[in-house]
């Protein structure tokens, strides 16, 4: 997911654009996904922190150049499907960082997406390091995680 998130923002070299734009180039541009699948793209993107709206732009949450992204990049054909499995479960982690951890929404997720890059872990790993760096239990979490990473 960050990987498409980041193509599509670096081929624009910017790390803002309308959302209009985005679904556009994901869907008639890119040919990755219909319109309505690129609208559960941006929306799936949106409540992982990958992106945030704000009105009508969207703006993505980290830098798209310090992502590797193959320059034929295509993304898997179950990305969309494959990604809400552990979504739930992120914002069930990003609820408990904001009301134990004295963060608004935003800023738990700019700390999530800061321990993504800095630990080189997926974003629901992240989100369970910031809660444990906030000195919330969250090792009961962790099998639940592990799950969501195997897929099931």
């Amino acid at each position: 997911m960050k990987r498409a998130v980041a193509f599509l923002f670096a081929r624009k070299s910017t790390t803002d654009m309308a959302e209009r734009d985005f679904l556009m180039a994901a869907s008639m541009d890119l040919r990755w996904f219909d319109y309505s699948a690129a609208q559960r793209f941006l929306d799936t993107a949106a409540s992982l922190g990958l992106v945030v709206r704000e009105g009508e732009r969207i703006r993505v949450t980290f830098d798209p150049t310090g992502v590797s992204v193959p320059l034929d990049f295509t993304p898997p054909p179950d990305l969309i499907t494959a990604v809400p499995r552990g979504e739930d479960l992120f914002e069930e982690i990003l609820q408990r960082i904001v009301a134990t951890g004295g963060l608004d929404a935003k800023a738990a997720i700019a700390r999530i997406n800061e321990k993504q890059e800095r630990q080189n872990v997926e974003i629901v790993v992240a989100a369970l390091l910031v809660l444990a760096d906030l000195g919330e239990e969250a090792r009961s979490l962790a099998p639940r995680v592990l799950a969501a990473l195997r897929g099931g």
